[in-house]
């Protein structure tokens, strides 16, 4: 109550938009895990908070990310849809690279490939069936010298011979509404997310 709520800025970006389809440079949501992210916001916290994580911070709710949901998150990116065919899109792009906490992996030589495959069928007055599948993929490195011949040491959970590792993950899902009922199903496969 009496800390101060600063804006949370997130996305920052260009779009051009055309019979070619859109291409965007910025920073905007990631592709892995979006569809996953829409059933969550769209039908569970589309009015209402979800989990505020940590009460006693500033910022906004998480919503249930954490809790099953892969969040998509936010990354400086360039990306390509094309046009919508029959209810079919793809989604292309290539995203600043995540560091991940765990184990010194802070390096990556590549920026993060992304991508989605949404299909959109609508009939009815208010029907909706949209499946989906998204990946993620980035290979990344250990920071300064890294012997890889270094031994286990007891109680250290990590190989301290590994150097790198690949972070992956395939999100898959789809929505279903008709009416007032609305349906979402997701699920992820993957290594290294988080």
């Amino acid at each position: 109550k009496n800390n101060p709520n600063y804006a949370d800025l997130k996305l920052g970006y260009a779009q051009i938009e055309g019979p070619f389809g859109k291409f965007l440079a910025g920073r905007a949501r990631c592709l892995f895990s979006r569809g996953a992210s829409d059933i969550n916001t769209k039908y569970a916290y589309l009015y209402a908070v979800g989990f505020p994580a940590k009460i006693d911070e500033n910022g906004p709710s998480a919503g249930m990310v954490g809790f099953g949901v892969m969040g998509s998150g936010w990354a400086g990116s360039l990306q390509y849809a094309t046009p919508e065919l029959a209810g079919l899109q793809l989604t292309v792009g290539i995203f600043d690279p995540i560091r991940n906490q765990a184990g010194g992996f802070h390096r990556t030589k590549y920026p993060r490939p992304e991508g989605e495959l949404r299909y959109k069928l609508e009939f009815g007055r208010s029907g909706l069936i949209e499946p989906f599948v998204n990946g993620a993929y980035q290979k990344i490195y250990k920071g300064g010298h890294c012997d890889p011949d270094a031994p286990l040491q007891p109680g250290v959970d990590s190989d301290p011979g590994l150097c790198d590792i690949t972070a992956y993950g395939v999100g898959y899902g789809t929505r279903f509404e008709y009416g007032p009922f609305h349906l979402g199903v997701t699920g992820f496969l993957g290594d290294g997310l988080g």
